[in-house]
């Protein structure tokens, strides 16, 4: 089984490195980190998973940012609206 945080925020958007994290993250136990902003690959042994936050007023606004973004290899966290 893995395990992963998600979704971490490293530099700039944070207040600590990617590195840092990962190195927290693997004496935690886990196996990844989806990290916004941030390129795949592996640091100290944790697999990193690109993610991207989208935000907007409702499902519409959320729709056409993931459209315009599609193709990027990411996860996709949304925050939209009150529902």
């Amino acid at each position: 089984m893995q395990f992963t945080d998600a979704c971490v925020f490293p530099y700039p958007a944070g207040d600590s490195s990617l590195r840092r994290m990962a190195l927290d993250a693997r004496h935690l136990g886990l196996d990844s980190l989806v990290a916004a902003g941030a390129e795949a690959g592996i640091v100290h042994g944790v697999s990193i998973i690109p993610g991207i936050m989208l935000e907007g007023a409702g499902i519409r606004e959320i729709r056409a940012s993931a459209r315009q973004l599609a193709g990027r290899p990411a996860l996709f966290s949304a925050r939209a609206g009150d529902y």
